[in-house]
């Protein structure tokens, strides 16, 4: 079982939003991990078939997947950001329905179906209408409805958007239990989403593949070079070249800065453990300035 991307391109009035993207990926889990505008929604439709790439191949086990386009997608699972519903279905109605598109048998689509809404807590509301329910309640039967035919490649874009921690934990076990014999793509911009979880991490920025490998592999790239040390306001707008702010906090009148440096930044600097945040944080430097503080 094998998904290729070889050179995948998509442009928009001549400008890459996914550039030259390569990557093979066999069963298991793979956290797409970039900032919101990096290019991996539009890297999810591509795979998903809803776009067709300016240049470059998706082959599924070595066929190029819209010569099997009917095929591909009886084994295609997709969760975009946004999904559209029938108001006034049922959450049950909505899932018999979506089974009946995808060539599920009734007895299937029970089946699948009860099993699902139970591990994403929404048995409760298997016979309300969807215009009661909350964000985080669609976004739920989101997810089931990617999972109901049982797809060898799942795509899951921001999956955990509306869920609480609870729930996030619960589709995290469930990914997990079921990935040894499927392909698993999760986009998010939520390092914990894909922490411990993910058994290759994918960074993504600017449409292009950064890096990729296992997490423990990765955060060697910053090994020894995370400092944690106060600061002044004027010293953390003027951070030397060589020094990466990868995030502050206040401790009372005290900054406290992170960064990624070769050396110790200051005499005061103690060394921290490198953790996904932190390398996330390294080839997203702008987002330090949105939240990330």
């Amino acid at each position: 079982m094998e998904l290729t991307l070889e050179n995948v391109t998509m442009q928009f009035k001549k400008k890459s939003v996914v550039d030259g993207f390569t990557i093979t990926l066999h069963p298991g889990i793979y956290g797409f991990l970039g900032a919101n505008g990096a290019g991996k929604t539009t890297l999810m439709r591509i795979i998903a078939t809803l776009l067709k790439p300016t240049a470059g191949t998706i082959l599924w086990d070595g066929k190029e997947i819209h010569k099997i386009r009917e095929e591909y997608l009886g084994v295609l699972g997709y969760q975009p950001q946004l999904f559209g519903h029938y108001p006034n279905f049922t959450g049950w109605e909505f899932i018999d329905y979506l089974g009946a598109v995808k060539g599920l048998s009734k007895k299937e689509t029970e089946e699948r179906g009860k099993k699902l809404f139970e591990v994403m807590d929404l048995t409760e509301a298997w016979n309300k209408k969807i215009r009661t329910y909350s964000g985080g309640m669609k976004q739920r039967l989101n997810i089931i409805q990617a999972l109901l035919n049982d797809p060898k490649i799942l795509l899951l874009d921001e999956p955990t958007a509306g869920l609480d921690p609870k729930q996030r934990l619960k589709l995290k076990n469930y990914l997990a239990s079921i990935s040894s014999n499927r392909i698993i793509l999760l986009s998010t911009h939520i390092t914990s989403d894909v922490e411990s979880i993910a058994d290759q991490i994918i960074f993504i920025k600017d449409g292009k593949l950064i890096c990729s490998g296992k997490e423990e592999k990765l955060l060697m790239e910053i090994q020894g070079k995370v400092w944690e040390y106060p600061i002044t306001e004027k010293e953390l707008l003027n951070l030397p070249s060589n020094v990466q702010l990868i995030g502050y906090h206040r401790d009372g009148v005290e900054i406290r800065a992170k960064v990624v440096s070769e050396q110790s930044p200051s005499k005061d600097a103690l060394p921290k453990a490198p953790v996904l945040e932190a390398l996330y944080l390294f080839y997203n430097p702008e987002e330090i300035d949105h939240g990330r503080k």
